[in-house]
């Protein structure tokens, strides 16, 4: 099911009318919006024996449904993309389509594509095979080699409004409050808010590191620098696995802005502090994006400044 995102899909929806579909596209926007699902739907089209635009019983779409598709290769990253996961690409795209026309691969996450990756892929790229569509999905277009940039067509994504995601999600389960706090936590991010709304643990993890960021403040700094030192320990934090690093600094910049809205609201005023913390926790999420920056130093700059 996509949600939002309708102006990207006419746009990929017009490829499929005029008979004509470029080679490599790179869905670029923020983490968790539906892109990798976007792309799905297109690959189903692709794909599509008959050509319908609604729900179709082909051949293509029932094994696209049941994940069974030959023609079709997803590779959805969490970790460092490596040559390895670029060859077996190119040796999906070696053999003809088995029942479709086409064969499509969606690369997600694509900017965790290390350089020699990067350079691997552009072979493909630059001789692309017959009857193939490449999809990669990524939210940090800095993270790409120009050479490869340039030979995919780029269709931005942006966060979804609110209103959008509650008309499409069965939310009856979930408490008023827990509703304010997901959207609070993840609002324009339909992939976010399911996982909470599916992971009542993941949910309560998130409430309870959000109301410890707000304590954190009333604490000594000896205080601070321990309970980084444990959380680290706990969520398995290091430089190989950021994942979980990243989704705990949203969290953190997440409750901190919408802290600051509140008292301002309330105040016409804004908390200096809470605002040198947001400027440290914004500063160190894009330092820990774009280099190998110690987590542990990273840590002790926060709390310093919380």
């Amino acid at each position: 099911m996509t949600i939002g995102h309708k102006k990207q899909i006419e746009i990929l929806n017009n490829f499929l009318k005029k008979g004509y579909i470029p080679h490599a596209f790179l869905f670029l926007g923020p983490s968790n919006i539906g892109k990798t699902t976007v792309a799905k739907f297109f690959a189903k089209k692709i794909l599509c024996l008959q050509n319908k635009n609604n729900s179709c019983n082909c051949l293509s779409c029932e094994s696209f449904q049941r994940s069974l598709h030959p023609d079709f290769f997803i590779i959805d990253a969490e970790t460092e993309i490596k040559i390895r996961d670029i060859k077996e690409i190119e040796s999906f795209l070696s053999t003809k389509p088995y029942i479709s026309k086409n064969k499509v691969v969606i690369l997600a996450n694509a900017d965790l594509m290390n350089f020699f990756a990067q350079n691997a892929f552009l072979k493909t790229l630059e001789e692309p095979p017959q009857n193939s569509t490449i999809i990669l999905t990524a939210s940090d277009i800095n993270k790409f080699l120009p050479t490869v940039l340039s030979r995919l067509l780029k269709i931005k994504f942006y966060l979804v409004d609110d209103n959008d995601i509650k008309k499409s999600l069965d939310l009856k389960n979930l408490s008023k409050e827990d509703v304010n706090f997901v959207f609070k936590m993840a609002g324009g991010r339909p992939g976010k808010i399911i996982e909470l709304i599916e992971n009542k643990e993941k949910l309560l993890k998130f409430k309870r590191l959000a109301k410890e960021i707000l304590n954190l403040k009333n604490r000594s700094l000896a205080q601070r620098f321990s309970y980084t030192a444990g959380l680290i320990k706990e969520m398995d934090i290091n430089n190989t696995n950021k994942n979980q690093l990243f989704e705990l600094l949203e969290i953190w910049i997440r409750i901190i802005r919408y802290n600051l809205v509140l008292d301002f609201v309330k105040d016409k005023s804004l908390n200096k502090k809470e605002l040198s913390a947001l400027f440290a926790m914004e500063k160190v999420y894009r330092l820990l994006k774009m280099s190998n920056l110690n987590i542990k130093i990273a840590f002790n700059y926060l709390m310093l400044n919380i």
